[in-house]
């Protein structure tokens, strides 16, 4: 992971003594730029901020706007850091950016957010918003979003959120859209409760020889008892009017929990669709990773897959895994696999080829325990077209 503010403390400082009470901090930039020809826009916005005392309210927001008119570059980078120590915190942290560029180019986004808080009834929002538009023969869209927060007491929310949003509407050679999105959570102590979710969205228009790759990872460590943790990764891609070009998609959730009474729920969805294309690829990888150590624990673990081609000679891929070791009694662990691959009723086709693999393991140490574990694929082939499906599935349960 990328965090462009970790020399926050050079840019902006607000320090109160140790016996301040309600404390509140507002960190605001905004940023418009507008250029009718070709060049380049770059913007950089940075917030932060130091807080000890009770009481403390940290709001910190970037928002960014460019349009360029012709070909070339758009650069923004956003970026918020806050360290508080006390009890009753509340720190948000949001990044906005938009980016239209209307030529050849690249457009590169970057948006950051780290926090650590120390205290009791603590919570922390994190957020960051992308949308990036452009019309180009040749073109790059890469968006890039990290959320890292520690939280170090009882009673404590985290919530971080990355959404990224990527449009090439006009006819592309070459082109390429990059999403990358993490979350990374830290919470010591009792009654904790952690939401970590990426959206990814990417639309491609009319391309030849052109990619879409999206990348989304959360982890997430909750030490005490009475832990929740949710984790989502949910990736959308769509290509029209394709030829020789690829589709990735590639998510992960890890998880761990130390206590008692603690929850955890990892899911992952991505969505790949092709239409009118030929020689294009597809593929999809998942995975779940959870560790549980303490007594009555609860692991739900699930991967959503779903690919289309309407084209011909296309390849699809779909690698999902979940994995789950939990030590304890009266522990409970969910794992499922679900994929979907649908070929088209091809009238120009060569040959398409789908393979499928779908795995659980859960290793689970202490008395009392149940695990639950199940597998669906399903592979469909259009007529007037040759096929090979390929599908492989297990289950491997230990209980000891």
């Amino acid at each position: 992971m990328r965090y462009g503010i970790i020399g926050i403390v050079a840019l902006a400082l607000l320090i109160s003594s140790a016996s301040a009470v309600g404390n509140v901090v507002l960190q605001g930039n905004g940023q418009g730029a507008l250029g009718a020809g070709t060049g380049t826009l770059t913007q950089a916005a940075n917030n932060g901020a130091i807080v000890v005392g009770n009481g403390n309210w940290v709001l910190q927001g970037n928002d960014q706007f460019a349009t360029l008119g012709g070909s070339g570059l758009i650069d923004q980078d956003a970026g918020n850091g806050a360290l508080v120590v006390g009890n009753g915190n509340l720190v948000e942290e949001i990044n906005s950016q938009f980016a239209d560029l209307n030529g050849e180019g690249a457009i590169d986004q970057d948006s950051n957010n780290l926090a650590v808080v120390i205290g009791d009834l603590n919570f922390v929002g994190q957020a960051n918003l992308a949308i990036a538009e452009q019309d180009g023969l040749t073109t790059t869209i890469a968006q890039n979003q990290d959320n890292l927060a520690a939280v170090i007491g009882d009673i404590n929310d985290a919530v971080q959120y990355n959404e990224a949003n990527a449009y090439i509407d006009e006819f592309s050679a070459n082109a390429h859209i990059d999403q990358i999105q993490n979350n990374l959570g830290l919470q010591v102590g009792g009654f904790n409760y952690m939401d970590q979710y990426n959206e990814a969205d990417a639309d491609m228009n009319v391309a030849l020889y052109s990619g879409i790759s999206q990348g989304q990872d959360n982890a997430g460590l909750q030490v005490g008892g009475f832990n929740y943790m949710d984790q989502c990764n949910e990736a959308d891609a769509y290509m029209f009017v394709a030829w020789g070009n690829s589709i990735t998609q590639d998510q992960e959730n890890d998880g761990l929990q130390a206590g008692s009474l603690n929850f955890m729920w990892q899911n992952n969805y991505a969505d790949a669709d092709h239409d009118w294309g030929y020689d294009d690829v597809s593929i999809q990888d998942q995975t779940n990773a959870a560790a549980e150590i303490g007594i009555f624990n609860v692991v739900d673990q699930n991967n959503y897959v779903k690919a289309e081609m309407v084209g011909g000679n296309d390849q699809i891929v779909q690698n999902e895994d979940n994995l789950a070791l939990v030590i304890g009694n009266g522990n409970i662990a969910i794992q499922g696999n679900y994929q979907e691959a649908y070929s088209d009723p091809a009238w120009f086709d060569d040959s398409d080829v789908i393979f499928q693999t779908a795995d659980n393991v859960a290793l689970m140490l202490g008395n009392g325990d149940f695990a639950g574990q199940g597998n669906l694929q399903y592979a469909e082939q259009g007529d007037e077209s040759s096929v090979l499906v390929d599908q492989t599935a297990a289950n491997l349960a230990l209980i000891i």
